[in-house]
């Protein structure tokens, strides 16, 4: 019970993470097409 708990916590974690890098490389794109 506890290490599936766990398991689905790191599955967040995880997604947390790719959306803010997601958020990031966006951002930077758009950064870059605006500074040609």
């Amino acid at each position: 019970m506890l290490q599936k708990g766990l398991q689905s916590l790191s599955v967040y974690h995880a997604l947390e993470l790719a959306l803010a890098f997601a958020t990031f490389i966006i951002v930077l794109l758009t950064y870059i097409d605006k500074h040609k």
